[in-house]
């Protein structure tokens, strides 16, 4: 039964002479909310994929309808000849949405009969990410009096002054651990010493040594297992420079890597295993959390649906958004809202430079409109003129010769705005 009916879908699609069972797309418009989800929709059915979740093939169905939909709009939109750099730029985002599914199938192939894509290869082989075996934070000096030293030189400077250098080369632990169990006689506190010393002398290439400095996670790799001597410390050389940067370039500040790596200096002693050594790779090798990209995709979703909602405000609510907008992002409003100024609904200060801004607030608006408030704007009594426009024609929205004292906000940045001054309730009450 079931491969009668497969058939029966096979036959009834393959033709190239018209569209099959088309659906109604609002007037062709190419405003279906279901396009925007187009991407969101397959991360979430591939999600499901990657961790055996029941719904694989159902969220790949509601995804590939989607698909289907903004085809068949962007088909007969092109047959009028309306709108065809938007049908274009659509049946580009539904050509890259079908080779992304192909090639995330590729990667999770259990026959490997897909070929992997040669960019994924390159990924997943990529030199330059960082190896670790092990990961040890240390404290260079005491109150850190061997930062510079040892960041400049490249070295990992250490103390340990009353050991001899060729016992500690030699690795004779006995005799090191009389002599640091006379000078400390808490047995437990001479044992971390020792092994503290033991890490730093036969710590592998591979190992990655971090510490913080100038309020920066530093990290390096050691080179040759020796320890040398000099009128100042002992010390270990580095494979790699010191660096606070992740692979990508980000300066690592403590302020903005994970609280399980940036507490590591409040370490009371020398040197210590981390023990979260997954998350110190993760970070070196600017590879996002899943909490990060769950939280990060959610908020893509959410700008998409503050959208829709922005473009649903009455004319009058939409002008007092617009104001909590600027507002909320610290300018300070120095007309009435909506009063019968000749050309603008509104106008802003700067409180800090006192720069003065006008701003033209519409539903709707066309590209001539646009261009006519232009020629009324007054560039010397005003530094800039917003133009927001929540549902501009499509002519509009992909116009870009812009002055540089003139900038158009549509939906999509009010959106961001939106969820930046915390104005997503206000929307939520809005609209329901």
């Amino acid at each position: 039964m079931e491969e009668e009916m497969l058939n029966q879908v096979i036959e009834r699609y393959n033709t190239d002479r018209e569209i099959v069972s088309k659906m109604p797309c609002r007037s062709l418009n190419l405003e279906s909310e279901d396009f925007d989800f187009i991407f969101p929709r397959l991360e979430r059915a591939a999600i499901n994929q990657i961790s055996d979740g029941g719904a694989s093939i159902s969220r790949y169905g509601i995804w590939a309808k989607t698909i289907h939909r903004l085809m068949v709009c962007c088909i007969e939109n092109l047959k009028k000849c309306q709108s065809s750099p938007e049908s274009l730029r659509l049946l580009t985002k539904a050509a890259n949405s079908l080779r992304a599914f192909s090639d995330i199938q590729s990667i999770l192939d259990p026959l490997e009969v897909l070929d992997v894509p040669k960019y994924l290869n390159t990924i997943i082989n990529d030199q330059n990410v960082i190896q670790c075996k092990e990961a040890y934070f240390i404290k260079l000096g005491n109150k850190g009096e061997w930062e510079d030293s040892s960041i400049g030189e490249s070295i990992i400077r250490i103390g340990w002054k009353t050991q001899n250098i060729k016992d500690i080369n030699r690795k004779n632990w006995d005799k090191i651990e009389q002599e640091i169990l006379s000078e400390i006689p808490n047995k437990g506190a001479a044992t971390r010493d020792l092994n503290a010393l033991k890490n730093i002398c036969e710590s592998q290439e591979n190992d990655i040594w971090v510490t913080f400095y100038l309020s920066k996670l530093w990290w390096t790799k050691v080179g040759e297992a020796t320890i040398y001597e000099d009128d100042i410390s002992k010390f270990r050389k580095t494979s790699t420079p010191w660096s606070c940067a992740d692979i990508d370039g980000n300066q690592l500040l403590i302020n903005k890597i994970p609280g399980q790596i940036a507490k590591i200096q409040g370490f009371r002693g020398t040197i210590c295993k981390v023990k979260d050594k997954d998350t110190l790779i993760r970070i070196i090798n600017s590879r996002p959390s899943e909490i990060y990209k769950s939280m990060n995709s959610a908020l893509e979703t959410l700008e998409l649906v503050l959208q829709k909602a922005i473009k649903q405000l009455h004319w009058k609510d939409f002008e007092t958004f617009v104001d909590l907008v600027f507002r909320g992002s610290g300018w300070r409003r120095v007309s009435m809202l909506g009063e019968a100024m000749k050309f603008s609904d509104l106008e802003l200060e700067d409180p800090i430079t006192h720069d003065k801004y006008q701003v033209q607030i519409k539903s709707s608006s066309t590209l001539s409109e646009f261009q006519s408030y232009l020629e009324q704007f007054s560039h010397k009594n005003f530094r800039k003129l917003y133009y927001i426009v929540h549902s501009p024609t499509q002519e509009l929205s992909l116009f870009k010769d812009f002055p540089k004292h003139v900038e158009l906000l549509l939906a999509d940045k009010l959106a961001k705005m939106a969820i930046e001054i915390g104005l997503t309730n206000w929307l939520l009450e809005k609209i329901k």
